[in-house]
């Protein structure tokens, strides 16, 4: 399933809204860190749900395949990806 930036922008505006209703960042934090964080690992090869054909390892930015072909990686956001990782 391609995310399109129409659901991510979605996606943050029902968050804020959450947030601007709880008044807590921490109970937002709460929430939001599991989706986050599943989402994360779901691209990191090879046995993320988003991440087939990539080597163990790799982060992949965008896990599209096909219409448009654009599957690739950022060495620099994989390092911060990783970081996050590690530190959890």
């Amino acid at each position: 399933m391609l995310i399109t930036s129409a659901f991510i922008w979605a996606s943050f505006a029902l968050s804020w809204k959450a947030l601007a209703q709880s008044g807590s960042v921490d109970a937002y934090l709460a929430t939001e860190s599991p989706i986050a964080k599943a989402g994360l690992l779901a691209n990191i090869g090879p046995s993320g749900s988003q991440s087939q054909g990539a080597k163990a390892g790799i982060v992949i930015a965008s896990p599209s395949n096909q219409n448009p072909d654009y599957l690739y990686t950022w060495t620099r956001d994989s390092a911060v990806v990783m970081a996050a990782v590690i530190d959890q």
